[in-house]
């Protein structure tokens, strides 16, 4: 299945979104896109300035790890820089 990217403030169909009550607060700087539980939605909302593509990218590269979470009605992913980068993938 490929997966649609959609970054919020491009598309006139989605409001801004606020990162207020995503998740842990002290992760929230991290939060880079959500993505709906219901109904199965494949699409990603960009929450950040990082695009998904940006953070694979990094995390391919070994100095970020990509993490996912839920919290209620959402699928949140996050970009964490690690301490000590590894070895490209």
């Amino acid at each position: 299945m490929q997966k649609r990217y959609v970054q919020l403030g491009m598309e006139p169909a989605y409001p801004a979104v606020s990162v207020d009550g995503l998740g842990q607060q002290r992760l929230r700087t991290h939060l880079i896109a959500r993505r709906s539980n219901l109904l199965g939605s494949p699409d990603w909302q960009l929450l950040g300035s990082t695009s998904l593509d940006q953070a694979r990218e990094r995390y391919e590269a070994g100095t970020h790890l990509m993490v996912q979470a839920r919290d209620g009605d959402w699928t949140l992913q996050y970009l964490l820089p690690r301490k000590h980068p590894r070895r490209p993938r």
